[in-house]
């Protein structure tokens, strides 16, 4: 029997710490959020529906009242961006793994400035897991996801990278047609998922890696619903 991969190993410790998990994501699904517009079927959950339901598990109040610098915000949107991405890669279970050629390949290949948005959008599951042949800049892979803003009708792709230091470093790229990777990043927020100066570097160096493997998994097949 072969050995658990890193994410069957981190989705049992995330259901060991979420007992119920599922009760809580299917009334979400279920009440549609908040009685807005239904979002698309690109997205499990919408990021905030992720952080309600891990501050019910933290049961600190911050969601709704810390504000973006406080050590507690920052904690609660860490767990958020984990059980977002590893909560919706359980249901498919993806793990697309690229051989050392093509894995050289895509690395030295360049990363076109403006964002293929609707490339982007053609995930093969709600959050596939990329495992790189080699760590890169520490991470063993990396968890690929969309999340929607049903106001502004924004798209938005969110890279969670698998470390071992479980930093959850989560790299939110605007989907904006015509916006540059490094506009789209520095869209960001400056704070919804916290990021210092010093990760920012970190994440540029790492991009070409990440969003090569994420646009070459894309595919044009059917997405199963959610309903």
């Amino acid at each position: 029997m072969s050995n658990p991969s890193r994410p069957e190993m981190q989705l049992a410790e995330l259901l060991k710490d979420h007992p119920g998990l599922d009760k809580y994501v299917n009334t979400a699904v279920g009440s549609n959020g908040d009685g807005l517009e239904p979002w698309p079927d690109d997205v499990l959950l919408l990021f905030g529906m992720w952080a309600a339901i891990e501050e019910e598990y933290l049961q600190t109040g911050t969601y709704l009242s810390g504000t973006l610098d406080d050590p507690k915000t920052h904690y609660l949107l860490s767990r958020s961006s984990q059980l977002a991405a590893i909560g919706s890669w359980r249901y498919a279970k993806g793990i697309y793994k690229f051989d050392q050629p093509l894995y050289d390949a895509l690395a030295g290949s360049p990363l076109p400035d403006v964002i293929p948005m609707r490339v982007f959008r053609r995930l093969p599951d709600w959050c596939p897991y990329i495992e790189l042949p080699c760590k890169v800049n520490g991470a063993y892979g990396f968890y690929a996801y969309l999340d929607y803003e049903r106001r502004s009708c924004a798209w938005e792709l969110r890279i969670m990278l698998d470390t071992d230091d479980d930093s959850y470093l989560t790299i939110p790229i605007a989907l904006t047609e015509g916006l540059s990777v490094r506009d789209a990043i520095a869209m960001y927020g400056r704070g919804q998922t916290v990021l210092t100066k010093a990760q920012e570097d970190e994440l540029f160096l790492w991009r070409p890696t990440g969003l090569s493997r994420t646009s070459h998994c894309c595919s044009t097949s059917a997405r199963t619903s959610r309903r």
